[in-house]
């Protein structure tokens, strides 16, 4: 059976290595980690096909800003058939503090805008990962 791992996060060098793509961040460690062929443009996304330990496994990286997310992972998922039981989704959350993982399936979005785009088109009972990356503390974000 396939899964898909998605990282949100915004495309462009500018935005490589803010908090809110830590998304991004935690797909490529996953791709590296475990020896996945480097990233293709498909889908309106970088997508990487591998394995981890006996599971088929998409990497995807929406190739939008964080808003439009939910079109590049529902084509992705149409096209492969994926249950939304074995999607899960990597993203930043600022309700939580840094560092702090939290995992759940399914429930609201937080007004995390990469969510509600997926939840729109997905609908919401999916894996989500949440690394907290809190509030700035200079008021910027």
């Amino acid at each position: 059976m396939l899964h898909l791992l998605v990282g949100l996060g915004n495309p462009g060098k500018e935005y490589e290595l803010t908090r809110h793509n830590v998304g991004f961040m935690i797909i490529d460690a996953i791709m590296h980690h475990f020896l996945f062929p480097d990233f293709k443009k498909k889908h309106n996304a970088l997508i990487s096909s591998g394995s981890i330990q006996s599971y088929k496994v998409i990497l995807a990286k929406p190739y939008t800003f964080m808003n439009n997310s939910g079109a590049p992972i529902s084509s992705i998922v149409k096209l492969y058939k994926i249950p939304l039981d074995n999607i899960i989704v990597f993203h930043d959350e600022t309700d939580i503090d840094f560092c702090t993982i939290r995992i759940k399936k399914g429930g609201g979005n937080a007004g995390h805008n990469g969510l509600k785009s997926i939840d729109t088109l997905l609908g919401r009972d999916y894996w989500r990962i949440r690394f907290g990356i809190g509030h700035p503390s200079n008021g910027y974000d």
